[in-house]
């Protein structure tokens, strides 16, 4: 049994837009970018749903309290490609956006998909329905009432967010083992079958951080870190999966909770 215990009530949505940029926490003078946004970039989306402020919601949105899986939408064909960007410092407002000799330039990888539609992801969100806060960002996001707004990893690249389906406790079983995953998995819960590695990806992802205060400052570290297996395409995944959730959908979708 998973030690944090099993959702009562899961959230099918899809999360799209343009472009997205989610920066590698190991990357310094080139911004690079995850193919699918890291468990820290969504339970940051979430909060800011819900107005919380920053560092203030870690505790709240933990996966002891927040179930979180995702995919690559069926067929997304994500294309990676490096562009410059021209940054301006921004630390007063005296600084004039046009005076060139402010700008500072820096590699950076943006992320689209095939053709002029943008990438898309399938998001699946698990909760315990006695959890007010997370039953309260339901009814957000089935109203439309995105708070502060919804980013693809940054401020300029803006997203939508649409509910697909609910699922409740009687629409969803754990598996503690399954021959097949529709969703990203950690690695250590996976042994793809041979024949299909050539597709698949691996990325090392934050999927958690913690608060830290000083008398000088609040900051914040990263609290996990884990290798992230996923299907290049959004396909489904064959082999042997563990910890798994079988869901009672048309195409009886099996995810993992990162």
């Amino acid at each position: 049994m998973n030690a944090r215990g099993h959702p009562d009530r899961i959230l099918e949505l899809r999360l799209g837009g343009r472009f997205a940029h989610f920066r590698k926490f190991y990357t310094n003078a080139s911004s690079l970018s995850f193919t699918l946004p890291p468990r820290t970039a969504l339970t940051g989306m979430f909060a800011s749903i819900l107005l919380k402020d920053r560092d203030s919601y870690y505790d709240d949105l933990s996966s002891q309290e927040l179930y979180l899986a995702l995919a690559l939408e069926f067929d997304s064909q994500p294309r990676k490609f490096m562009q410059t960007m021209n940054y301006m410092p921004g630390n007063s407002a005296s600084d004039l956006i046009n005076d060139a000799s402010k700008h500072k330039q820096c590699r950076f990888e943006l992320l689209t998909g095939q053709g002029t539609g943008g990438i898309f992801y399938r998001i699946w969100l698990g909760y315990h329905s006695t959890n007010e806060l997370l039953a309260s960002l339901e009814g957000k996001i089935r109203a439309q009432d995105f708070g502060f707004g919804i980013y693809l990893g940054q401020r300029q690249f803006p997203g939508h967010l649409t509910l697909l389906r609910s699922y409740d406790s009687h629409q969803f079983k754990h598996l503690p083992a399954a021959k097949y995953v529709d969703s990203a998995i950690p690695l250590s819960k996976a042994k793809p079958a041979l024949e299909e590695m050539g597709s698949l990806q691996i990325e090392r992802m934050p999927l958690e951080q913690k608060k830290e205060e000083s008398k000088k400052k609040v900051s914040r570290r990263l609290a996990r870190i884990d290798e992230i297996l996923f299907h290049a395409n959004g396909l489904r995944m064959q082999g042997e999966f563990s910890d798994c959730y079988l869901l009672d959908s048309e195409t009886q979708d099996v995810i993992s909770f990162l």
